[in-house]
């Protein structure tokens, strides 16, 4: 059987990921950041983990004005970890679209939330190898 290796350079991709850690559940990390931050996420279709297909809580929120949409998942659930080099990260807010020069200004929004201990962006080369996180996109 052939393996076929997903090769992506950072420069390909309008993708931004930021980790978030906080001990609050998935769906009041979401409600949080869409009262706090402006977002008006929805649960959607559960993140699925490449291989073993492991589901994980995904929550999308579309900003049509700005074309950006926006993927809150969570990387810690039931024990299990959907993206094994983040493992110290509990959720991935992953932005497609339009993203020059927003993590900064993103960033200072997340930390507006009580709760959110840590809020930095992710080096895209830590997690190009996970298929599955970039599949969906």
């Amino acid at each position: 059987m052939v393996k076929y290796r997903l090769d992506i350079s950072s420069e390909d991709l309008e993708l931004m990921v930021i980790g978030i850690n906080c001990l609050e559940p998935d769906y009041r990390l979401a409600w949080a950041m869409s009262k706090v931050a402006g977002f008006q996420f929805e649960r959607c279709a559960d993140f699925v983990s490449e291989g073993d297909g492991r589901k994980f809580p995904m929550y999308q929120f579309e900003d049509v004005d700005l074309m950006r949409v926006y993927h809150l998942i969570a990387n810690r659930f039931n024990n299990q970890i959907a993206v094994t080099p983040l493992e110290q990260i509990d959720y991935l807010l992953v932005v497609t679209g339009a993203i020059t020069g927003i993590s900064d200004e993103l960033i200072e929004k997340i930390h507006g939330v009580d709760f959110v201990m840590l809020a930095t962006e992710i080096d895209i080369n830590l997690i190009k190898s996970n298929e599955s996180l970039l599949s969906f996109l």
